[in-house]
């Protein structure tokens, strides 16, 4: 959340020996616009449309590349110490229940956008967020389109270079930082991890496509297969009609007693042509010699 305040005037707390708070104790009044840091009720004013569109896309992009088991919350309270209880950006963590609590487990990573604030005072938030045991916080400064990563051993913001990825056990596949940083065409990595996370709807998309696909095949093969058929069945045809123009001509030939050649029998034999061999039925009764029947 946005704030300019001083976060570090008053000691921590909640590295006495006393057992941590419940994640869901509040300090703060929920459904407000106030977060609770060192014990002081602190008023998060609302964000400029840079900021807002910078929340917008960096939770539409976790979203999206979140594995199964994980769950996003946008400005959830989140108690981190006995003096604190304050409202990331983004959290992503596991919502089934704590096993020795019973209730909400601590997240596994957080987001805070920075514009009017500083990152150093976004450094308050992180120190808490990690001490309370999240396993990594994250910052995007909106002025210049950068993310960031709090080190813990180096107690800074480290960042992230714009052509590198985050990868982590929360996310199906990388998230890339430069849309995470910069919010600009969001569009292609979300598809991309729609498609690593085998959507739904994405798979119901492509079994539709596929049965279109076969059916279409099924016709053109039926199509195709009618064509063929319809062929042989002109050439059983044209075979059987053939067959029967030939024994009609050495039927004539040999009841005048034409001698017929090896020449007029491979002719006979070869010739496909029905125009031709009726020519040559019609000369069958009429010609001197068998050859007759085949110079043209």
């Amino acid at each position: 959340m946005a704030h300019e305040d001083d976060m570090s005037t008053q000691p921590d707390l909640s590295s006495g020996s006393e057992p941590w708070p419940d994640l869901d104790d509040r300090l703060a009044e929920p459904e407000t616009r106030f977060e609770v840091i060192d014990g002081v009720p602190v008023y998060v004013p609302p964000a400029h449309p840079p900021h807002a569109h910078r929340h917008t896309t960096a939770t539409v992009l976790i979203q999206t590349h979140l594995a199964t088991g994980f769950r996003v919350l946008v400005d959830a309270l989140t108690r981190v110490s006995l003096v604190d209880d304050i409202a990331p950006d983004v959290i992503v963590d596991d919502p089934t229940p704590d096993p020795e609590t019973g209730g909400r487990r601590v997240p596994e990573l957080a987001l805070e956008i920075a514009s009017s604030q500083t990152l150093p005072s976004a450094a308050k938030k992180a120190r808490l967020l990690t001490r309370r045991g999240v396993r990594r916080v994250f910052a995007i400064q909106v002025r210049t389109e950068q993310l960031f990563e709090w080190s813990d051993a180096g107690d800074e913001w480290v960042a992230l270079a714009g052509d590198s990825v985050v990868e982590d056990r929360v996310f199906v596949t990388p998230v890339p930082v430069q849309a995470l940083a910069s919010g600009i065409d969001p569009d292609e990595p979300v598809v991309r991890a729609m498609l690593v996370k085998k959507h739904r709807l994405l798979r119901e998309h492509e079994a539709q496509i596929r049965r279109e696909a076969e059916a279409a095949g099924e016709a053109r093969g039926e199509a195709r297969g009618e064509a063929r058929g319809e062929a042989r069945g002109e050439q059983r045809a044209l075979a059987v009609a053939r067959a029967a123009v030939v024994t009609q001509i050495r039927r004539a030939l040999h009841e005048r007693g034409l001698h017929v050649s090896e020449r007029v029998d491979r002719a006979l034999t070869e010739e496909l042509s029905i125009p031709t061999l009726t020519r040559w039925a019609i000369r069958s009764v009429s010609c001197a010699t068998a050859d007759q029947l085949i110079d043209e």
